[in-house]
């Protein structure tokens, strides 16, 4: 029943930091709607594997800022088991989840 990961019940733009994740993977998350759906800036400065499976919910990653310099490609089950790229870690998950989505309906 997770919908996001992180939950900003806050308006204001705070920053959270994951200094030291390298790796995520999100797995079986049938209602998952996105990472966060708040205006939170977050920092992945190390993180360079990123897996969304079976999340048929996702629309984005965040509503916020992000930064994950060293991510250059997303691994999501949408299509097949594919690594994914469209310029940022956003616009990523909304063009390969938002199509799946929009397929479904």
């Amino acid at each position: 029943m997770i919908e996001e990961i992180v939950v900003s019940e806050d308006d204001d733009a705070s920053e959270i930091a994951f200094m030291k994740l390298e790796f995520l993977k999100l797995d079986s998350l049938p209602w998952l709607t996105g990472f966060c759906n708040g205006n939170l800036l977050f920092k992945f400065p190390l993180l360079i594997r990123l897996f969304v499976i079976e999340c048929p919910m996702m629309e984005t990653f965040s509503q916020g800022i992000l930064s994950a310099t060293l991510l250059r490609r997303v691994h999501a089950s949408v299509e097949g088991d594919e690594w994914h790229w469209d310029g940022d870690l956003n616009t990523t998950v909304t063009k390969k989840f938002s199509k799946s989505n929009s397929k479904e309906v």
